[in-house]
């Protein structure tokens, strides 16, 4: 029985290192003055004790090493629950005489703390004390001596034993968190972000997960401008690539009402119990595509990630940014009256370059083309301005293909400068307003106003055929003379 009970406080200590302990001095008696203290509590948080084996009966240490001799039976509504029937007991103790508890030669303390909690919960057994933390401590007093289980809904799990009248613990910090970046146009993860409709969009979440992490399940939420590209893949900082289906399952569903994504990764307890580090990272990275439903001006494609975490689902949040940008053009008269018919095309270089697709998009708007759409011109006219929306920021240039009727048309491109974002213009009813040069204003001129037949056109041939009528006359009068002289 000593060598039985000398494993157990040895597979004691090995749950205990999930939390700092400090054990004080051994009592001989006062099987009923146990005490819990419990510092560096998370404020709260419920904080739950279970009491799992009776101490029937101990003895001080005979020397130096010894621990001492210790008597543990099952408590009774554990009993009554099928405790010691369950594979959450008997994969780690077995009962002696049918009563008393001896630990296995593979008992794992981590493991069976877990376990036992389990079958607690499913078999909805009462506990025996729990308490809120308030200014970073909570505390169990009067408890019978015995080994206890200690949860959190945070999902701390310390199983120790009381056979000592006080035992404090150190509860670390065991609260995940995570953090959500998005990769910018430099290959940086930041919080933010700009793209065009069509581009694909990275994303990284990064759990900063604890020891004894418990429920551990990964929400994130795209709107509907995002459309979520089924690329999830799953590391950790122990070099393990995650397998789904073994190590954690994935769902993702889009809301048929607001076209919201919800993607949904659970990580499954086999994994989790395999975070023995006091923290681990796991890095869940994915994309989406900028979508033709993008917010853009005033408004972000918003993505936002959850953990949840512990027994009682607490959650820590993190989100990032995605913008998309527009432009207005404005195409007047040098008199800043709007223009009708002009039509032009976009591209990426000021001379040769790519055309950048775009599709209308409702009166007066276009926007980037998606795969599958075919790009059209712009066409401007004399009732409004127009939108071209769903650009990253950067620099475009505007080709004029044809120029309204009666005017002169351009013979180079027209720089488009987002790279501060939106360039929006403003309008007095059809007449552009230039304010501090806003939007890309262009202007076409009409050609010089050349002579008509009808007017000056016939008075010059009118001139030149009296000319040409005297010219005749004064030579005939000539070659007379001249004829005459001869004679």
């Amino acid at each position: 029985m000593k060598k039985t009970f000398k494993k157990l406080m040895a597979a004691l200590l090995a749950v205990a290192l999930l939390c700092a302990m400090a054990v004080p001095a051994f009592a001989a008696s006062a099987h009923n003055n146990g005490k819990i203290t419990i510092n560096q509590a998370t404020d709260g948080e419920t904080y739950t004790i279970y009491r799992i084996f009776d101490l029937e009966s101990y003895d001080k240490s005979t020397g130096e090493g010894d621990p001492g001799r210790y008597s543990y039976t099952v408590s009774q509504k554990w009993i009554d629950a099928g405790f010691t029937n369950s594979t959450a007991f008997t994969n780690y103790f077995t009962l002696v005489n049918n009563k008393y508890v001896k630990a296995n030669d593979s008992m794992d303390a981590v493991a069976f703390a877990k376990a036992a909690l389990a079958f607690a919960e499913e078999k909805s057994i009462a506990n025996d004390g729990s308490h809120v933390a308030a200014s970073g401590k909570v505390e169990f007093a009067s408890l019978p001596t015995g080994y206890y289980l200690i949860n959190t809904t945070v999902g701390t799990l310390c199983a120790l034993d009381t056979t000592n009248d006080t035992i404090v613990i150190d509860d670390k910090n065991v609260q995940p968190t995570i953090d959500k970046t998005v990769k910018n146009g430099t290959g940086d993860y930041v919080k933010s972000n700009d793209a065009s409709i069509g581009d694909k969009v990275e994303y990284k979440v990064v759990i900063y997960a604890k020891k004894g992490a418990t429920g551990y399940v990964l929400t994130d939420t795209m709107t509907e401008g995002l459309t979520f590209n089924n690329d999830i893949a799953i590391t950790d900082d122990n070099n393990k690539t995650l397998t789904s289906g073994i190590d954690y399952t994935m769902t993702s569903a889009v809301d048929s009402t607001t076209g919201v994504t919800t993607i949904t990764v659970t990580f499954k307890p086999d994994y989790l119990n395999t975070l023995t580090n006091d923290s681990t990272d796991i890095t869940v990275t994915y994309s989406a595509t900028l979508n033709k439903d993008a917010v853009v001006y005033n408004g972000t494609n918003k993505n936002t990630a959850k953990l949840k975490y512990g027994h009682d689902a607490k959650t820590t949040t993190s989100e990032t940014d995605t913008y998309t940008y527009m432009f207005d053009l404005v195409k007047t008269d040098s008199t800043n009256k709007l223009l009708a018919d002009a039509k032009f095309k976009l591209y990426d270089s000021s001379e040769g370059g790519n055309v950048i697709n775009l599709v209308a998009d409702g009166d007066n708007a276009y926007r980037v083309a998606v795969n599958g759409e075919a790009g059209v011109e712009i066409v401007t006219n004399a009732a409004s301005k127009i939108t071209i929306k769903g650009l990253k920021r950067g620099t475009y240039w505007l080709e004029e293909t044809k120029a309204p009727q009666g005017y002169n048309g351009l013979t180079a491109r027209v720089e488009v400068d987002l790279t501060g974002g939106n360039n929006v213009a403003t309008m007095d009813n059809t007449t552009y307003v230039p304010v501090n040069n806003a939007g890309i204003h262009i202007v076409n001129n009409t050609g010089a106003t050349l002579p008509s037949t009808g007017g000056i056109g016939t008075t010059i041939f009118y001139v030149l055929g009296s000319v040409l009528v005297l010219g005749a006359a004064v030579l005939l009068v000539t070659k007379k003379r001249m004829s005459d002289a001869n004679r």
